[in-house]
């Protein structure tokens, strides 16, 4: 389903990629490079990236979200996908790190009284995920 959506949606960019920004945005450009991502993101979900080829391949595959907003750059002097593209991959990244530290590290956080009457709070009992992120 996402395969006709993203081919609906290129022809749609296609025939109207020159609408106003305030319009070109949120109808076209920016369902185009959710499904763009969406596909990524499903596809590494339904294959699993346990062996060497489907991790080669996944690769590949973020390389290509930067070729695609590369293009769209290029041919078509659209910069607003090339963002939607960016922030896209920075949120799946920034949550891709949150569900591993959580499921290294389940929440056990303990409360530290400080000198100063205040309370903060560390993670106890995963240092060595803790000392890779800080």
């Amino acid at each position: 389903m996402l395969g006709i959506n993203f081919f609906n949606l290129t022809s749609l960019y296609l025939r109207h990629s020159t609408t106003p920004r305030l319009v070109h945005i949120p109808v076209v450009s920016g369902p185009l490079a959710w499904t763009f991502i969406a596909l990524f993101w499903d596809g590494a979900a339904m294959v699993g990236a346990h062996s060497l080829p489907a991790r080669i391949l996944a690769n590949v595959a973020i390389w290509s979200i930067l070729v695609y907003g590369t293009l769209f750059l290029v041919a078509f002097k659209d910069y607003t996908i090339g963002f939607e593209l960016t922030i896209l991959s920075a949120c799946k990244c920034f949550l891709y790190l949150v569900c591993i530290v959580l499921w290294a590290c389940p929440p056990s956080f303990e409360l530290a009284p400080y000198s100063d009457d205040s309370l903060r709070i560390y993670p106890s009992h995963c240092p060595t995920i803790m000392g890779m992120i800080y």
